[in-house]
């Protein structure tokens, strides 16, 4: 279980996250683009063009510092071309009942892939 900051890359677009299970946390990722749920379009439309997911853990940081950590990541790649992250601000986030219940129905009755690093798509 790694506590951190990572990066997602499909193509030649990046976005850049934190999560106290990264990789828990990439395979989610994943797993929405592969069932075309994920709630960020831009990464949605990038997938399903490239169908390619690579990720790097950026750094690694107590789960107090991710914010911060995440915060400055975000504040270097905001606003350029091949950034994939929705708001230019580090905050708190959480998924709408609305995402859950469809992440929740996708996963019925698949078992969990244990794909780190470079998925194969």
């Amino acid at each position: 279980m790694t506590v951190g900051i990572y990066q997602i890359w499909i193509g030649d677009k990046s976005y850049i996250g934190r999560s106290s299970h990264i990789e828990r946390r990439t395979r989610d990722h994943l797993h929405m683009l592969k069932n075309n749920i994920h709630g960020n379009r831009h990464m949605q439309r990038m997938f399903n063009i490239h169908q390619s997911f690579e990720w790097e853990i950026l750094i690694q940081c107590s789960k107090d510092a991710c914010i911060s950590w995440e915060q400055d990541f975000i504040d270097t790649s905001f606003g350029l071309l091949n950034c994939m992250n929705l708001s230019k601000e580090a905050k708190h986030g959480g998924w709408t009942p609305e995402i859950t219940a469809k992440a929740t129905e996708a996963k019925k009755g698949k078992p969990r892939s244990e794909e780190i690093g470079r998925a194969h798509v």
